[in-house]
């Protein structure tokens, strides 16, 4: 086993060597997806391009009829994954190595006073044929309203102005803008446009998320159940591939990248930590997320896997109910507890050295 570029753990006997990380906390490039062939002495920034092969990942999918394919519902399959972004793909991505933006559905944004503008890609489409134009960020943005989008507590309208140009419009500034706007996968219009032009009327009139009106939407959207699950990335999923074990990811030509990412299948196993680890070890997984112990992590480094340890601030940790303890309502207290633990040894111990 050979350590892979960005993260990705692979077998180089079964499969193309990767050259990026396509997807995780660390962020997605599907555009420039790259493999390079086994025994290539190229280095990671001059690798030789080659297409075809599969990618495998893991995923603890809902399995149907519990899972489906309403995107802005619990349960959605893979919803909450990182492979979201291969058929949902959101307007732009931060590229944290490099302090900018990649832009994805989106060509370009700026700001003009306060107003943020959004240059929509043309010619992409939908993998059912329809055109992906401004409406469906505008769709997608007024569900978001009712959903609890961060953006909406520092805007108050979103415009089509052409088929490829949003407008947002700030009523307070903030530094987090870019965030809220960007990153956010993009839904179809043509399922969740009349929902949304609702939503947008109940505002209109000075309803509220809590209002009656609106939660009645929101049940609206929950209970639909589209056909299948909705492209505009470069892959889409084959719904008869979907089983208790794995589904499997092909080809959308017609979505964000879709004649330039290398792959020609993501095939992605099905399963908690549990069922995962012995794929990881037999090298039949390419890259995995799940919460892996101090024991199996250990394992995965003799065996020459790369281990990404992301600065991502988040685990488990210890709380204390002050709120019915008189005595922790003394912030000297709870400061006195916060210096008596050795965060970094009890992290070590729990997690080794992700902890």
């Amino acid at each position: 086993m050979t350590e892979a570029e960005g993260g990705i753990r692979y077998t180089p006997t079964r499969r193309r060597m990767l050259r990026d990380s396509m997807f995780g906390a660390l962020g997605i490039v599907a555009a420039a997806c790259q493999a390079q062939l086994p025994g290539s002495s190229a280095s990671p920034g001059t690798a030789t391009k080659a297409k075809g092969g599969e990618f495998h990942g893991a995923w603890p999918y809902v399995l149907p009829p519990a899972g489906h394919y309403n995107y802005f519902a619990t349960n959605a399959i893979l919803s909450g994954s990182p492979y979201t972004d291969l058929f949902i793909p959101s307007l732009g991505v931060y590229r944290w190595a490099d302090a900018k933006w990649d832009y994805w559905l989106a060509e370009s944004a700026s700001l003009n006073g306060n107003d943020y503008t959004v240059k929509l890609r043309s010619g992409l489409k939908w993998d059912d044929g329809t055109a992906f134009t401004s409406k469906d960020v505008v769709t997608t943005y007024w569900i978001g309203r009712m959903e609890g989008f961060g953006i909406w507590s520092f805007i108050d309208t979103i415009t089509a102005v052409d088929d490829l140009t949003v407008k947002f419009h700030y009523t307070k500034p903030t530094s987090i803008g870019e965030r809220l706007i960007l990153r956010n996968g993009i839904r179809p219009d043509k399922t969740f446009g009349a929902l949304a032009k609702k939503v947008q009327d109940l505002f209109a009139a000075g309803k509220t998320t809590a209002s009656d009106e609106v939660k009645a939407v929101r049940l609206e959207k929950d209970a639909l159940r589209p056909a299948s699950a909705p492209s505009i990335g470069p892959y889409k999923i084959d719904m008869a591939s979907v089983t208790d074990a794995q589904l499997s990811m092909v080809r959308n030509p017609g979505g964000l990248f879709g004649n330039s990412v290398n792959f020609d299948k993501i095939l992605l196993w099905q399963g908690e930590t549990a069922q995962v680890t012995p794929l990881v070890l037999s090298g039949d997984v390419d890259y995995a997320t799940h919460g892996f112990p101090v024991a199996t992590d250990k394992q995965f480094q003799d065996q020459g896997l790369k281990v990404i340890r992301g600065p991502l601030l988040t685990g488990p940790a210890m709380y204390f109910h002050w709120e019915k303890a008189p005595q922790f309502q003394d912030k000297r207290l709870r400061q006195a507890v916060a210096h008596a633990i050795n965060r970094a040894e009890s992290g070590q111990i729990a997690y080794g050295e992700s902890g």
